[in-house]
């Protein structure tokens, strides 16, 4: 019996980054099987299985160690420890792309010292000690998640944080509440953020009715720099959308994916002066939106996420 090409576990995949992962994977004609801890909060409609084994109390996985023993690579999403099983010749990939290695690189690279390739997913935890370390952005799936418009004719600013602390919210909304002031009744906006978590279907929807979305300005997160964009700009740009966000690393994005179309704002100062320009007609709203677009499925669609993970990654391994 021939053996699966990938078992990708999880303990929480957030945002549902791993299974968009596998499903890259599967892109490649690959062989591939996701087995998670807990079912996601935000109810995205296709998830990894949700395995009893990791939900239990066990230190043995039987059924887990079967599908290990299955399976030609191990690949570890979200910086996943799996304890309880046992590797016979496997290959190792382990994927970081938050606040567990953000705040833990050095704990996470003596867990992992053996791993054969190590996926970075955002270029704050590049070069924090990790083996075979390769810049690997989130996917998102632009044929599922097409442009919208707003529906109303003043143009709509919305800023819908997934977690409010670690995307700044403070710093943004103090900054729209005082820019309502300043332009009330210069120009025709309006904003429409709200920190109200909501189903992950609920969240596209609200972002669509936008014609801007700022998604993070927060440099520092506890002690680690931090300071990137996440999955929400990509969403946001797959809908069609002007997104403001912020990046410490803009260099390294541009050797590794070339041109950004986000707009970068790394202070309060930047921030409005985009927004600024947004308004006055210093930047094309329209022109902007179909470029934004254009760029996500260049770069960071399913089927560019899936070329990349083969030739930074999985060619050498399957």
């Amino acid at each position: 019996m021939s053996k699966r090409d990938v078992l990708l576990v999880a303990e929480n995949d957030w945002a549902n980054t791993g299974y968009r992962f596998s499903k890259c994977l599967r892109m490649l004609d690959l062989d591939v099987l996701m087995i998670k801890k807990f079912y996601h909060p935000f109810m995205y409609p296709e998830q990894a299985i949700v395995h009893p084994e990791l939900r239990g109390l066990s230190s043995e996985l039987p059924s887990v160690q079967s599908l290990v023993d299955s399976s030609k690579v191990l690949h570890f999403i979200a910086s996943t420890v799996l304890g309880g099983v046992k590797l016979n010749g496997q290959k190792k990939v382990v994927q970081h792309g938050g606040s567990v290695y953000r705040q833990n690189a050095n704990d996470m690279n003596k867990e992992f010292s053996d791993v054969d390739a190590t996926i970075i997913q955002c270029p704050d935890l590049l070069g924090l000690g990790a083996k075979n370390e390769s810049l690997i952005y989130y996917p998102v799936d632009t044929d599922m998640i097409k442009p919208t418009g707003n529906g109303g004719k003043k143009l709509r600013i919305g800023h819908f944080p997934s977690n409010p602390e670690v995307k700044g919210s403070d710093m943004i909304e103090r900054l729209m509440r005082a820019m309502k002031i300043e332009y009330e009744f210069k120009y025709d906006f309006e904003y429409v953020g709200s920190r109200e978590t909501v189903p992950w279907r609920d969240n596209l929807k609200r972002m669509g009715e936008c014609d801007i979305i700022i998604e993070c300005l927060n440099p520092q997160q506890g002690k680690a720099v931090y300071g990137e964009w996440g999955n929400t700009a990509l969403e946001a740009a797959a809908l069609g959308k002007i997104v403001i966000t912020n990046s410490l690393k803009e260099d390294i994005y541009k050797q590794e994916y070339g041109h950004c179309e986000l707009l970068i704002a790394n202070s309060l100062n930047a921030m409005k002066n985009h927004l600024g320009l947004l308004l006055d007609g210093g930047i094309n709203i329209n022109h902007k939106k179909e470029a934004t677009r254009q760029w996500v499925v260049e770069k960071h669609s399913m089927k560019a996420t899936a070329e990349r993970l083969w030739n930074k990654v999985y060619k050498e391994l399957v």
